[in-house]
């Protein structure tokens, strides 16, 4: 029990700072984040932590160059929208290189700076059929046309065209196009756009009206709940200090722990019970919660945006706002094991309810939605013992993701981590693709028709999984030989000895050196006495295991390109964003020469924005700057 002297004093404590938070009002803190002077308070509250989560994600943008306007009733015109979600889907670079294809009708009706973003917007099949022979760029987006967009930018096109029953009620159905119906139902079930209320308890769509750029953003925000968050970190909360250093601690999806400061400006959002962003203060934030939080810059630490969703809220969230603060159906998220299976649309589904370890029975709806194994599937494809998550709305299931009992998964072995209950492995698909997966305590391993430990799979291995319920029951690895470079750090001596090298992005990788690793230098055999730090090795490894090194003695060079973001003049810092929008480091000395053109330069010439090269060499993994080349031309 706490003492009542020093509950009295931290009781004190806290009065004192949340009566100094409650000062800062809410328009303060939104301020901090955005200059718009024409979101006005009352009139866009409900579109405010929208507007401003997809402006902080770089998806949004004022509409003049002192960006204090924003003109939330303002149309959205077809090629912004599409632009929008293809920034929304972290497609930006790709949109920059990219031209309209030669056959792309009336090409030169789209406005220069938009044709990037079309063209890959084809490429993706956002735009198609009719939109591709006609595609309008400038007439303003009509709502059910923003759903079409929605639901391709979700890859679920063929569910649209495959549905064969359309179930929606809203009072103005007869205005939506006969081909729009199934995707504006798609849209209304993935919780990206909804209807209106009516005086009588029923909903319209209003389908020809015109986008505005608040209902965008509010659109824009539910699509990245299913496409991904471009610039936000996601986690559960562990710890909330809302007192003395506030602050809240998350454990991310890799196991690790990262905490992030809260300050007066950081601006903290919760959904309630209709899936609504509402404002509440760092004391409202649970530990439990799933929070996603935008950083003040790339691998920073201050919060400048919270995202909370509860406990209960992850687990039964209703329709998420599409434009307005009202849904029309709340919706019931139920995971099991399938029980009995449905013949067709209107039969009953049996599922065994995790949390209740009950069988319930629920109706499929007619436009029900059905994934398994991560693709498009009929009831047909569905078997009893397949572990679902079933989406119910009112009594009927409206969409089923199933995984099969058992199913099988190969890659390459990344690493294991000990931080739950059980171990989680992570593995590199054929597509570049990371995934986890849970290891089942008895799991059966066998490593090169060995039989082995998980401690004993290398990084690098083949792996064959044999996953139950998402779990994996059995693994099956094999060493497999690869080709690593890089500039020696550091060597190890000993009974097995030890090289770690850094590669030219600056990773450090540790190989051991055994009695049967071949070393040549000049094409002369030497020994791991010969090595030297700041020698660059081309080397064979299997596992952990260095097979033949080739060794070069020279100093290697490397080279970092991109855009300005920050200075740490005390630190000798410069923060830079690379062509492939990667955040890095160049560190710079007294020695460090700066070149304009063909001047020298102090490092006070270099500003936030412009265009520099670096060339230098990585040491422990920090890449320090010989010569800095500032493209940037001045006035």
């Amino acid at each position: 029990m706490k003492k009542p002297g020093i509950f009295s004093k931290k009781a004190f404590l806290a009065a004192l700072i949340m009566a100094g938070l409650a000062m800062t009002s809410f328009t303060q803190a939104f301020a901090a984040n955005m200059n718009f002077k024409d979101i006005t308070a009352s009139k866009y509250d409900w579109a405010r932590p929208y507007i401003e989560k997809m402006y902080l994600n770089d998806i949004v943008k004022g509409v003049d160059t002192a960006g204090t306007k924003f003109a939330p009733d303002s149309s959205v015109k077809r090629d912004e929208i599409v632009t929008m979600i293809i920034r929304l889907m972290g497609l930006d670079t790709e949109a920059e290189a990219k031209s309209l294809p030669t056959d792309f009708p009336n090409a030169s009706s789209v406005p220069a700076w938009a044709r990037g973003y079309v063209a890959v917007a084809v490429e993706k099949g956002i735009i198609s059929g009719s939109d591709l022979t006609d595609f309008r760029a400038e007439e303003n987006a009509k709502r059910y046309e923003v759903a079409i967009f929605a639901v391709r930018a979700l890859g679920l096109e063929e569910e649209a065209k495959n549905m064969k029953n359309v179930d929606l009620t809203f009072t103005d159905l007869s205005a939506i196009p006969l081909e729009a119906r199934a995707y504006v139902q798609l849209a209304l079930e993935n919780g990206i756009i909804k209807g209106f209320p009516e005086a009588d308890g029923k909903y319209s769509f209003k389908p020809n009206d015109n986008l505005t750029r608040a209902q965008a953003a509010a659109i824009l925000s539910n699509l990245s709940k299913k496409l991904g968050n471009k610039n936000m970190i996601t986690g559960i909360v562990q710890d909330v200090d809302s007192i003395f250093l506030p602050s809240v601690t998350l454990q991310l999806s890799n196991g690790s722990y990262a905490t992030y400061n809260v300050e007066d400006s950081t601006s903290i959002y919760k959904e309630n019970d209709q899936g609504s962003l509402t404002k509440i203060s760092l004391s409202g934030i649970k530990v439990g919660d799933s929070v996603a939080i935008i950083a003040a810059a790339e691998g920073g630490t201050k919060a400048r945006f919270i995202e909370v969703y509860s406990k209960d809220n992850t687990s039964s969230s209703g329709s998420v706002v599409g434009d307005g603060s009202n849904t029309q159906t709340t919706e019931t998220k139920i995971t099991g094991i399938l029980r009995t299976l449905p013949v067709s649309v209107g039969d009953v589904l049996i599922i065994k309810n995790n949390d209740t370890d009950k069988n319930e029975t629920y109706t499929v709806a007619s436009s029900a939605s059905i994934r398994k194994d991560g693709k498009t599937a009929s009831l047909s494809d569905l078997r009893i013992g397949d572990f679902a998550t079933i989406t119910v709305a009112g009594s009927k299931v409206i969409k089923i993701e199933a995984e099969s009992e058992t199913k099988y998964v190969s890659g390459t072995f990344k690493s294991v981590s000990y931080s739950g209950k059980n171990p989680v492995i992570t593995i590199e698909d054929e597509d570049g693709d990371d995934a986890d997966y849970e290891v089942d305590e008895d799991v059966y391993i066998k490593r090169n028709s060995k039989s082995a430990k998980i401690s004993d799979l290398k990084k690098g291995d083949a792996v064959d999984l044999t996953l139950e319920y998402n779990v994996v029951i059995e693994i099956k690895a094999k060493s497999v030989k690869r080709d690593i470079s890089g500039t020696v750090k550091s060597i190890t001596i000993a009974d097995t000895s030890q090289v770690t090298i850094t590669d030219e992005e600056g990773e450090d990788y540790t190989f051991n050196i055994t009695s049967d690793t071949e070393i040549l230098q000049d094409r002369k055999e030497i020994t791991v006495y010969d090595l030297r730090a700041g020698y660059y090795l081309d080397m064979e490894v299997e596992g952990d295991d260095a097979l033949s090194i080739d060794v070069t003695t020279r100093q290697v060079r490397s080279k970092i390109e991109g855009t300005v973001q920050y200075i740490h003049k005390d630190a000798k810092v410069i923060v830079v964003k690379d062509t492939d929008k990667n955040t890095k480091e160049i560190h710079y000395t007294s020695d460090t020469v700066f070149y304009r053109s063909t001047d020298k330069i102090s490092i006070n010439k270099v500003d936030i924005g412009d265009q520099i090269i670096a060339t230098g060499k990585y040491d422990n993994g920090l890449f320090f700057a010989e010569t800095i080349i500032d493209l940037t031309v001045s006035d």
